[in-house]
Protein backbone atom coordinates (compact mmCIF):
# COMPACT_ATOMS: atom_id res chain seq x y z
CA UNK A 1 0.00 0.00 0.00
CA UNK A 2 1.41 3.21 -0.71
CA UNK A 3 1.63 6.02 1.98
CA UNK A 4 -0.84 6.60 4.17
CA UNK A 5 -1.24 9.34 7.22
CA UNK A 6 -0.60 6.53 10.04
CA UNK A 7 2.39 5.45 8.27
CA UNK A 8 3.68 8.89 8.27
CA UNK A 9 3.17 9.94 11.59
CA UNK A 10 3.88 7.03 13.98
CA UNK A 11 7.23 4.77 13.67
CA UNK A 12 6.35 1.06 13.56
CA UNK A 13 8.55 -1.20 15.20
CA UNK A 14 9.99 -4.27 13.51
CA UNK A 15 9.78 -7.72 14.04
CA UNK A 16 11.65 -11.08 12.69
CA UNK A 17 10.74 -13.15 10.02
CA UNK A 18 9.99 -16.60 11.34
CA UNK A 19 12.79 -19.42 10.45
CA UNK A 20 12.13 -21.89 12.99
CA UNK A 21 9.03 -24.46 14.64
CA UNK A 22 6.83 -23.10 16.88
CA UNK A 23 4.07 -24.77 19.10
CA UNK A 24 1.85 -22.76 20.72
CA UNK A 25 -2.34 -22.16 22.14
CA UNK A 26 -2.76 -20.01 19.31
CA UNK A 27 -1.91 -18.57 15.87
CA UNK A 28 -3.18 -15.25 14.15
CA UNK A 29 -2.49 -14.79 10.77
CA UNK A 30 -2.88 -11.27 9.94
CA UNK A 31 -1.39 -8.49 11.79
CA UNK A 32 -3.58 -5.52 11.49
CA UNK A 33 -5.65 -4.23 13.89
CA UNK A 34 -8.40 -7.30 14.58
CA UNK A 35 -5.21 -9.80 14.47
CA UNK A 36 -3.51 -7.81 17.20
CA UNK A 37 -6.40 -6.91 18.99
CA UNK A 38 -7.24 -11.06 18.75
CA UNK A 39 -4.12 -11.84 20.18
CA UNK A 40 -4.02 -9.24 22.64
CA UNK A 41 -7.19 -10.40 24.60
CA UNK A 42 -5.82 -13.91 24.25
CA UNK A 43 -2.34 -13.53 25.51
CA UNK A 44 -4.12 -11.70 28.47
CA UNK A 45 -6.37 -14.72 29.14
CA UNK A 46 -2.75 -16.79 29.65
CA UNK A 47 -2.41 -18.07 26.33
CA UNK A 48 0.52 -18.87 23.93
CA UNK A 49 -0.63 -16.99 21.03
CA UNK A 50 2.05 -15.66 17.53
CA UNK A 51 0.78 -13.63 15.24
CA UNK A 52 1.78 -14.38 11.52
CA UNK A 53 2.21 -11.21 9.57
CA UNK A 54 2.71 -11.49 5.77
CA UNK A 55 4.51 -7.95 5.40
CA UNK A 56 5.30 -5.34 8.10
CA UNK A 57 2.48 -5.18 11.27
CA UNK A 58 -0.44 -2.41 10.77
CA UNK A 59 0.85 -2.50 6.53
CA UNK A 60 -3.21 -3.25 5.02
CA UNK A 61 -6.43 -2.09 5.88
CA UNK A 62 -5.10 -0.80 9.83
CA UNK A 63 -2.95 1.56 7.61
CA UNK A 64 -5.73 2.62 4.91
CA UNK A 65 -8.25 3.56 7.65
CA UNK A 66 -10.04 6.77 8.39
CA UNK A 67 -9.84 5.21 12.27
CA UNK A 68 -13.51 6.12 13.15
CA UNK A 69 -14.64 4.08 15.92
CA UNK A 70 -18.14 4.70 15.61
CA UNK A 71 -21.51 2.54 16.02
CA UNK A 72 -22.64 5.07 13.05
CA UNK A 73 -22.33 2.55 9.96
CA UNK A 74 -24.32 4.33 7.63
CA UNK A 75 -28.09 3.40 7.81
CA UNK A 76 -27.53 0.42 9.10
CA UNK A 77 -29.91 0.20 12.19
CA UNK A 78 -32.97 0.48 9.47
CA UNK A 79 -31.58 -1.90 7.54
CA UNK A 80 -30.79 -5.05 10.16
CA UNK A 81 -34.17 -4.15 11.67
CA UNK A 82 -36.19 -4.31 8.02
CA UNK A 83 -34.51 -7.42 7.01
CA UNK A 84 -33.48 -9.23 9.61
CA UNK A 85 -35.30 -7.69 12.77
CA UNK A 86 -34.59 -5.32 15.71
CA UNK A 87 -33.61 -7.53 18.29
CA UNK A 88 -30.36 -8.60 15.75
CA UNK A 89 -30.38 -4.51 15.23
CA UNK A 90 -30.14 -4.36 18.90
CA UNK A 91 -27.13 -6.92 19.12
CA UNK A 92 -25.05 -5.08 16.59
CA UNK A 93 -25.84 -1.76 18.58
CA UNK A 94 -24.60 -2.84 21.71
CA UNK A 95 -21.64 -4.75 20.34
CA UNK A 96 -20.57 -1.73 18.54
CA UNK A 97 -21.12 0.51 21.81
CA UNK A 98 -19.17 -1.77 23.67
CA UNK A 99 -16.15 -1.95 21.30
CA UNK A 100 -15.57 1.87 21.51
CA UNK A 101 -15.82 2.12 25.73
CA UNK A 102 -12.72 -1.18 25.07
CA UNK A 103 -10.76 0.99 22.99
CA UNK A 104 -10.96 3.59 25.87
CA UNK A 105 -10.79 1.25 28.45
CA UNK A 106 -7.39 -0.21 27.08
CA UNK A 107 -5.80 2.64 26.07
CA UNK A 108 -6.11 3.85 29.83
CA UNK A 109 -4.77 0.50 30.98
CA UNK A 110 -1.75 0.26 28.23
CA UNK A 111 -1.35 4.17 28.84
CA UNK A 112 -0.98 4.43 24.88
CA UNK A 113 -0.59 7.85 23.53
CA UNK A 114 -2.78 7.50 20.28
CA UNK A 115 -4.90 10.66 19.81
CA UNK A 116 -7.38 9.01 21.05
CA UNK A 117 -10.51 11.56 21.96
CA UNK A 118 -14.03 11.15 22.59
CA UNK A 119 -16.45 13.20 19.97
CA UNK A 120 -19.97 13.07 18.11
CA UNK A 121 -20.22 11.10 14.79
CA UNK A 122 -22.75 12.48 12.68
CA UNK A 123 -24.59 10.98 9.18
CA UNK A 124 -25.82 13.53 7.04
CA UNK A 125 -27.67 13.44 3.77
CA UNK A 126 -27.64 16.31 1.03
CA UNK A 127 -31.01 15.45 -0.59
CA UNK A 128 -33.77 14.60 1.80
CA UNK A 129 -34.53 13.82 5.28
CA UNK A 130 -36.13 10.16 4.89
CA UNK A 131 -33.09 7.96 5.13
CA UNK A 132 -32.51 10.11 8.46
CA UNK A 133 -35.37 10.10 10.06
CA UNK A 134 -35.73 6.19 9.52
CA UNK A 135 -32.26 5.52 10.41
CA UNK A 136 -33.16 7.81 13.51
CA UNK A 137 -36.02 5.93 14.63
CA UNK A 138 -34.45 2.32 14.39
CA UNK A 139 -31.25 3.73 15.90
CA UNK A 140 -32.91 4.38 19.34
CA UNK A 141 -34.91 1.39 19.32
CA UNK A 142 -31.69 -0.80 18.85
CA UNK A 143 -31.37 1.48 22.22
CA UNK A 144 -28.60 4.13 21.14
CA UNK A 145 -28.58 7.82 21.81
CA UNK A 146 -29.14 9.92 19.24
CA UNK A 147 -30.98 13.68 17.45
CA UNK A 148 -31.64 15.15 14.84
CA UNK A 149 -29.91 18.30 13.70
CA UNK A 150 -30.20 20.63 10.45
CA UNK A 151 -26.92 22.62 11.13
CA UNK A 152 -23.77 20.94 11.60
CA UNK A 153 -19.94 22.76 11.17
CA UNK A 154 -19.51 21.69 7.52
CA UNK A 155 -18.89 24.30 4.95
CA UNK A 156 -21.78 23.61 2.94
CA UNK A 157 -25.79 22.65 3.61
CA UNK A 158 -26.81 19.48 4.77
CA UNK A 159 -30.51 18.46 4.08
CA UNK A 160 -30.43 16.94 7.79
CA UNK A 161 -28.18 14.82 10.32
CA UNK A 162 -28.21 12.63 12.46
CA UNK A 163 -25.86 13.14 15.73
CA UNK A 164 -24.43 9.87 17.96
CA UNK A 165 -22.46 11.41 20.94
CA UNK A 166 -19.42 9.91 22.69
CA UNK A 167 -18.18 8.31 19.58
CA UNK A 168 -14.28 8.30 19.42
CA UNK A 169 -11.14 8.67 16.77
CA UNK A 170 -7.91 7.63 17.45
CA UNK A 171 -4.48 7.06 15.81
CA UNK A 172 -4.39 2.95 14.53
CA UNK A 173 -0.39 2.68 14.09
CA UNK A 174 0.53 4.34 17.49
CA UNK A 175 -2.46 2.16 18.79
CA UNK A 176 -0.90 -0.89 17.43
CA UNK A 177 2.65 -0.13 18.86
CA UNK A 178 0.95 0.06 22.31
CA UNK A 179 -0.59 -3.34 22.42
CA UNK A 180 2.03 -5.30 21.06
CA UNK A 181 3.34 -7.26 23.85
CA UNK A 182 3.06 -10.58 25.65
CA UNK A 183 3.04 -12.71 22.26
CA UNK A 184 5.18 -13.48 19.69
CA UNK A 185 5.31 -10.99 16.05
CA UNK A 186 6.68 -12.39 13.16
CA UNK A 187 6.63 -10.53 10.09
CA UNK A 188 7.37 -11.17 6.67
CA UNK A 189 6.23 -14.48 7.07
CA UNK A 190 3.69 -15.41 4.81
CA UNK A 191 1.05 -18.54 5.96
CA UNK A 192 1.40 -20.79 2.44
CA UNK A 193 -1.00 -23.51 3.95
CA UNK A 194 -2.42 -25.89 6.43
CA UNK A 195 -1.73 -29.24 7.44
CA UNK A 196 -3.31 -30.95 10.91
CA UNK A 197 -3.41 -27.92 12.76
CA UNK A 198 -0.01 -26.55 11.09
CA UNK A 199 0.30 -23.43 9.76
CA UNK A 200 3.28 -23.67 7.21
CA UNK A 201 5.23 -20.43 6.19
CA UNK A 202 8.58 -20.55 3.79
CA UNK A 203 11.33 -21.16 6.61
CA UNK A 204 9.44 -22.38 9.80
CA UNK A 205 6.02 -23.85 10.95
CA UNK A 206 3.45 -22.85 13.65
CA UNK A 207 1.57 -25.27 15.09
CA UNK A 208 -1.80 -24.70 17.28
CA UNK A 209 -4.80 -26.20 18.64
CA UNK A 210 -6.63 -22.29 17.39
CA UNK A 211 -6.36 -21.10 14.30
CA UNK A 212 -7.27 -17.11 13.61
CA UNK A 213 -6.99 -15.82 10.19
CA UNK A 214 -7.42 -12.11 10.58
CA UNK A 215 -6.81 -11.50 6.93
CA UNK A 216 -9.06 -9.51 4.59
CA UNK A 217 -10.57 -12.32 2.98
CA UNK A 218 -10.39 -15.32 4.73
CA UNK A 219 -7.84 -18.02 4.97
CA UNK A 220 -7.97 -22.09 4.52
CA UNK A 221 -11.95 -21.79 4.42
CA UNK A 222 -13.13 -25.49 2.97
CA UNK A 223 -15.72 -25.82 0.05
CA UNK A 224 -18.75 -25.62 2.64
CA UNK A 225 -17.82 -21.84 3.82
CA UNK A 226 -18.91 -20.89 -0.26
CA UNK A 227 -16.60 -17.89 0.64
CA UNK A 228 -16.01 -16.67 -2.62
CA UNK A 229 -20.00 -16.26 -3.60
CA UNK A 230 -20.71 -14.60 0.21
CA UNK A 231 -17.67 -11.84 0.41
CA UNK A 232 -16.50 -9.20 -2.69
CA UNK A 233 -14.29 -6.34 -2.16
CA UNK A 234 -15.41 -2.66 -2.40
CA UNK A 235 -13.03 0.17 -2.81
CA UNK A 236 -12.70 3.70 -1.09
CA UNK A 237 -10.59 6.51 -1.84
CA UNK A 238 -8.68 9.09 0.77
CA UNK A 239 -7.46 12.07 0.52
CA UNK A 240 -5.91 14.62 2.75
CA UNK A 241 -5.49 18.38 3.43
CA UNK A 242 -3.73 20.82 5.78
CA UNK A 243 -4.60 24.22 6.14
CA UNK A 244 -8.04 23.39 7.49
CA UNK A 245 -9.30 24.55 11.09
CA UNK A 246 -9.54 21.00 13.12
CA UNK A 247 -13.17 19.89 13.12
CA UNK A 248 -14.93 19.44 16.44
CA UNK A 249 -16.93 16.36 15.38
CA UNK A 250 -17.09 13.28 12.38
CA UNK A 251 -19.16 13.40 9.50
CA UNK A 252 -20.59 10.54 6.97
CA UNK A 253 -22.51 10.82 4.09
CA UNK A 254 -25.08 8.50 3.16
CA UNK A 255 -26.61 9.57 -0.10
CA UNK A 256 -23.35 10.04 -2.49
CA UNK A 257 -21.86 12.70 0.09
CA UNK A 258 -17.93 12.04 1.24
CA UNK A 259 -17.02 11.37 4.74
CA UNK A 260 -14.66 13.82 7.05
CA UNK A 261 -12.81 14.26 10.17
CA UNK A 262 -9.76 15.81 11.05
CA UNK A 263 -6.55 14.51 12.53
CA UNK A 264 -4.48 17.34 14.47
CA UNK A 265 -4.26 20.00 11.82
CA UNK A 266 -4.87 17.52 8.83
CA UNK A 267 -8.36 17.15 6.89
CA UNK A 268 -9.19 13.45 5.71
CA UNK A 269 -11.85 13.06 2.74
CA UNK A 270 -12.67 9.49 1.42
CA UNK A 271 -15.73 8.73 -0.60
CA UNK A 272 -15.71 7.82 -4.03
CA UNK A 273 -16.28 3.99 -2.85
CA UNK A 274 -17.02 1.02 -6.30
CA UNK A 275 -16.94 -2.75 -6.35
CA UNK A 276 -12.85 -3.61 -6.83
CA UNK A 277 -12.50 -4.11 -10.34
CA UNK A 278 -15.03 -1.08 -11.38
CA UNK A 279 -13.50 2.20 -10.76
CA UNK A 280 -13.94 4.56 -13.91
CA UNK A 281 -10.47 6.41 -13.15
CA UNK A 282 -10.41 10.26 -11.45
CA UNK A 283 -11.29 9.47 -8.05
CA UNK A 284 -8.83 11.28 -6.66
CA UNK A 285 -9.26 14.15 -8.74
CA UNK A 286 -13.06 14.40 -7.87
CA UNK A 287 -12.40 14.36 -3.91
CA UNK A 288 -9.48 17.09 -4.32
CA UNK A 289 -12.01 19.11 -6.53
CA UNK A 290 -15.30 18.75 -4.00
CA UNK A 291 -12.73 19.74 -0.83
CA UNK A 292 -10.83 22.92 -2.20
CA UNK A 293 -14.34 24.22 -3.64
CA UNK A 294 -16.05 23.53 0.27
CA UNK A 295 -12.91 23.79 2.34
CA UNK A 296 -11.20 27.36 0.42
CA UNK A 297 -7.54 27.20 2.29
CA UNK A 298 -7.31 23.44 1.69
CA UNK A 299 -3.99 22.22 0.51
CA UNK A 300 -4.15 19.15 -0.94
CA UNK A 301 -1.42 16.80 1.05
CA UNK A 302 -1.37 12.65 0.33
CA UNK A 303 -3.64 10.38 -1.03
CA UNK A 304 -4.23 6.60 -0.76
CA UNK A 305 -6.90 3.80 -1.75
CA UNK A 306 -8.57 1.11 0.71
CA UNK A 307 -9.97 -1.81 0.18
CA UNK A 308 -12.38 -4.07 2.45
CA UNK A 309 -14.14 -7.15 2.23
CA UNK A 310 -18.06 -6.94 2.35
CA UNK A 311 -20.55 -10.52 3.14
CA UNK A 312 -23.72 -10.64 0.78
CA UNK A 313 -25.47 -9.15 3.95
CA UNK A 314 -23.40 -6.79 4.65
CA UNK A 315 -22.46 -8.05 8.40
CA UNK A 316 -19.40 -9.01 9.31
CA UNK A 317 -17.87 -12.40 9.41
CA UNK A 318 -17.02 -13.64 12.60
CA UNK A 319 -16.38 -16.97 14.53
CA UNK A 320 -15.66 -20.73 13.31
CA UNK A 321 -15.92 -21.67 10.25
CA UNK A 322 -15.84 -24.62 8.70
CA UNK A 323 -12.43 -26.66 8.20
CA UNK A 324 -10.30 -28.96 6.59
CA UNK A 325 -7.89 -29.12 9.80
CA UNK A 326 -7.98 -27.53 13.40
CA UNK A 327 -9.83 -25.60 14.56
CA UNK A 328 -9.98 -22.57 12.86
CA UNK A 329 -12.20 -19.20 13.29
CA UNK A 330 -11.89 -16.17 11.20
CA UNK A 331 -13.00 -12.64 11.34
CA UNK A 332 -13.66 -10.35 7.56
CA UNK A 333 -16.55 -8.38 6.01
CA UNK A 334 -15.74 -5.64 7.81
CA UNK A 335 -17.65 -3.47 5.36
CA UNK A 336 -15.19 0.09 6.03
CA UNK A 337 -16.31 -0.50 9.46
CA UNK A 338 -12.79 -2.06 10.64
CA UNK A 339 -11.66 -0.15 13.67
CA UNK A 340 -15.04 -0.72 15.67
CA UNK A 341 -15.67 -4.71 14.11
CA UNK A 342 -12.11 -5.04 14.91
CA UNK A 343 -13.14 -4.52 18.57
CA UNK A 344 -16.40 -6.90 18.31
CA UNK A 345 -14.19 -9.66 16.32
CA UNK A 346 -11.39 -9.23 19.14
CA UNK A 347 -14.43 -10.41 21.41
CA UNK A 348 -16.22 -12.95 20.17
CA UNK A 349 -13.11 -14.66 19.16
CA UNK A 350 -11.49 -14.59 22.44
CA UNK A 351 -15.12 -15.86 24.19
CA UNK A 352 -15.13 -18.38 21.30
CA UNK A 353 -11.73 -19.85 21.77
CA UNK A 354 -12.43 -19.82 25.61
CA UNK A 355 -15.58 -21.77 25.70
CA UNK A 356 -17.44 -18.49 26.77
CA UNK A 357 -20.68 -17.56 25.29
CA UNK A 358 -20.84 -14.31 23.63
CA UNK A 359 -24.00 -12.52 23.26
CA UNK A 360 -23.12 -11.24 19.76
CA UNK A 361 -21.54 -14.36 17.92
CA UNK A 362 -24.76 -15.35 16.84
CA UNK A 363 -25.59 -12.45 14.10
CA UNK A 364 -21.83 -12.48 12.83
CA UNK A 365 -21.46 -16.19 12.65
CA UNK A 366 -19.72 -17.42 9.38
CA UNK A 367 -22.22 -20.57 9.13
CA UNK A 368 -25.14 -17.78 8.71
CA UNK A 369 -27.10 -17.43 5.65
CA UNK A 370 -30.06 -14.47 6.10
CA UNK A 371 -31.66 -14.82 2.77
CA UNK A 372 -33.86 -11.72 2.96
CA UNK A 373 -30.79 -9.56 3.21
CA UNK A 374 -28.79 -11.45 0.72
CA UNK A 375 -29.70 -12.17 -2.38
CA UNK A 376 -29.28 -8.80 -3.99
CA UNK A 377 -26.16 -8.73 -3.54
CA UNK A 378 -25.52 -12.42 -4.00
CA UNK A 379 -27.09 -11.57 -7.65
CA UNK A 380 -24.29 -8.88 -8.08
CA UNK A 381 -21.46 -11.39 -7.06
CA UNK A 382 -22.72 -14.07 -9.17
CA UNK A 383 -22.92 -11.88 -12.27
CA UNK A 384 -19.69 -10.54 -11.60
CA UNK A 385 -17.82 -13.72 -11.04
CA UNK A 386 -19.51 -14.85 -13.97
CA UNK A 387 -18.10 -11.84 -16.25
CA UNK A 388 -14.57 -11.76 -15.11
CA UNK A 389 -14.02 -15.77 -15.59
CA UNK A 390 -16.30 -15.94 -19.05
CA UNK A 391 -14.25 -12.30 -19.71
CA UNK A 392 -10.78 -14.08 -19.56
CA UNK A 393 -11.61 -16.70 -21.95
CA UNK A 394 -13.91 -14.95 -24.47
CA UNK A 395 -13.68 -11.96 -23.88
CA UNK A 396 -12.42 -9.75 -27.17
CA UNK A 397 -9.66 -7.35 -26.13
CA UNK A 398 -10.66 -3.58 -28.21
CA UNK A 399 -7.25 -2.35 -28.20
CA UNK A 400 -3.87 -3.29 -29.30
CA UNK A 401 -0.74 -2.84 -27.72
CA UNK A 402 0.35 -0.13 -30.42
CA UNK A 403 -2.05 1.89 -29.43
CA UNK A 404 -1.43 2.24 -25.75
CA UNK A 405 -0.24 5.02 -24.68
CA UNK A 406 2.30 6.54 -21.93
CA UNK A 407 1.03 6.17 -18.38
CA UNK A 408 -2.35 4.32 -19.86
CA UNK A 409 -2.99 0.28 -18.74
CA UNK A 410 -5.58 -1.68 -20.35
CA UNK A 411 -6.24 -5.39 -21.83
CA UNK A 412 -4.86 -5.58 -24.92
CA UNK A 413 -4.06 -7.98 -28.43
CA UNK A 414 -0.27 -8.62 -28.98
CA UNK A 415 0.43 -11.11 -31.69
CA UNK A 416 -2.05 -13.31 -31.17
CA UNK A 417 -2.18 -13.19 -27.19
CA UNK A 418 -4.04 -11.15 -24.86
CA UNK A 419 -1.98 -9.50 -22.04
CA UNK A 420 -2.45 -7.07 -19.20
CA UNK A 421 -0.25 -4.01 -20.59
CA UNK A 422 0.85 -0.92 -18.83
CA UNK A 423 3.12 1.91 -20.62
CA UNK A 424 5.52 3.71 -18.72
CA UNK A 425 6.74 7.34 -19.11
CA UNK A 426 8.84 6.33 -20.67
CA UNK A 427 7.61 4.11 -23.57
CA UNK A 428 8.64 1.19 -21.75
CA UNK A 429 5.69 -1.30 -21.40
CA UNK A 430 5.20 -3.77 -18.81
CA UNK A 431 3.21 -7.32 -20.03
CA UNK A 432 1.83 -9.83 -17.45
CA UNK A 433 -1.13 -12.16 -17.94
CA UNK A 434 -4.38 -10.75 -17.39
CA UNK A 435 -5.93 -13.27 -15.53
CA UNK A 436 -5.80 -13.43 -11.67
CA UNK A 437 -4.50 -16.51 -9.91
CA UNK A 438 -7.16 -16.77 -7.10
CA UNK A 439 -10.36 -17.95 -9.90
CA UNK A 440 -9.04 -16.92 -13.00
CA UNK A 441 -11.00 -13.73 -13.45
CA UNK A 442 -9.96 -11.04 -16.57
CA UNK A 443 -8.24 -7.95 -14.35
CA UNK A 444 -9.05 -4.69 -14.94
CA UNK A 445 -7.20 -1.74 -15.07
CA UNK A 446 -7.25 0.71 -11.88
CA UNK A 447 -5.52 4.27 -13.35
CA UNK A 448 -6.35 5.67 -10.01
CA UNK A 449 -3.72 4.11 -8.41
CA UNK A 450 -1.44 2.20 -11.25
CA UNK A 451 -2.98 -1.34 -10.12
CA UNK A 452 -4.26 -4.65 -11.49
CA UNK A 453 -7.86 -5.34 -9.58
CA UNK A 454 -9.37 -8.39 -9.69
CA UNK A 455 -13.30 -8.06 -10.11
CA UNK A 456 -14.37 -11.12 -8.69
CA UNK A 457 -12.62 -10.84 -5.61
CA UNK A 458 -10.36 -7.95 -5.06
CA UNK A 459 -6.48 -9.14 -5.32
CA UNK A 460 -4.50 -6.53 -6.48
CA UNK A 461 -1.43 -6.76 -8.51
CA UNK A 462 0.93 -4.15 -9.69
CA UNK A 463 1.93 -2.75 -13.18
CA UNK A 464 4.30 -5.89 -13.60
CA UNK A 465 1.59 -8.54 -11.59
CA UNK A 466 3.15 -8.61 -8.59
CA UNK A 467 0.66 -9.98 -5.51
CA UNK A 468 -0.11 -6.14 -3.67
CA UNK A 469 -3.30 -7.91 -1.77
CA UNK A 470 -4.81 -11.41 -2.20
CA UNK A 471 -6.93 -13.41 -1.92
CA UNK A 472 -4.53 -14.69 -4.70
CA UNK A 473 -1.57 -16.43 -2.94
CA UNK A 474 0.89 -15.64 -5.85
CA UNK A 475 1.58 -13.36 -8.64
CA UNK A 476 0.39 -13.46 -12.30
CA UNK A 477 2.61 -14.38 -14.82
CA UNK A 478 5.00 -12.04 -16.32
CA UNK A 479 5.56 -11.95 -19.86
Amino acid sequence: METTLWKSSANRAEYPTLDHDIICDAVVIGGGLCGMLCAYKLSRLGLKVTILEAERIGSGQTSGTTAKITVAHSNIYSRIADELGEHESEIYASAATHAIDEYEDIIMRENIDCGFSRLSSYLYTLYGERLIYKEYDAARRAGLSCGIEKSVELPFEVACALKFPNQAQFNPIKFLNGIAHGFEIYENSRALEIHDGKIICENGSVSAKFIITATNYPLFGDLKSMFPIRLHRRMAHVYTFSGVPAMQNMYIGIDGGYNYRSSDDILIVSGENHVSGEGTGGAYERLKDSTLSSFKNAVPYIHWSAEDSVAIDKIPVIGRMHSTGGDILTCCGFMTWGMTSSMVAADIISDTVCGRGNPAASLFTPKRFHASASMDELGGMVSRAASGIIGASFKVPEEELAELRRGEGAIVRYMGQKYAAFRDENGAVHLSDPRCPHLKCELCWNGDDRTWDCPCHGSRFDIDGRLLTGPAEHSVCQC
